[in-house]
């Protein structure tokens, strides 16, 4: 799952590290990707050597939805797989 987690702006946020820009590129378009099927869109931002995701949850009153949590252990799998291709 994405880690931390901000009461006051209702999002989930993650700082991925990789090894060479490609990579970190590749991770942000495969979110992207992912976030159009779903119509989730988080906030991406690309760093040479990382990637920050923010997603915004879909919650009511204070809880998260499964939603955000299934969101958010997709981005993870998508991280895995980035992260042992070998670009």
């Amino acid at each position: 799952m994405l880690g931390d987690t901000s009461e006051e702006t209702q999002s989930l946020s993650k700082v991925f590290s990789f090894d060479r820009f490609p990579k970190s590129v590749k991770f942000a378009y495969l979110v992207s990707e992912l976030a159009q099927m779903l119509n989730h869109h988080p906030v991406i931002q690309i760093d040479w050597d990382k990637v920050t995701i923010e997603l915004h949850l879909y919650a009511l009153g204070d809880s998260i939805y499964d939603f955000d949590l299934r969101s958010s252990i997709l981005i993870n799998q998508l991280y895995e797989l980035v992260v042992e291709d070998d670009l």
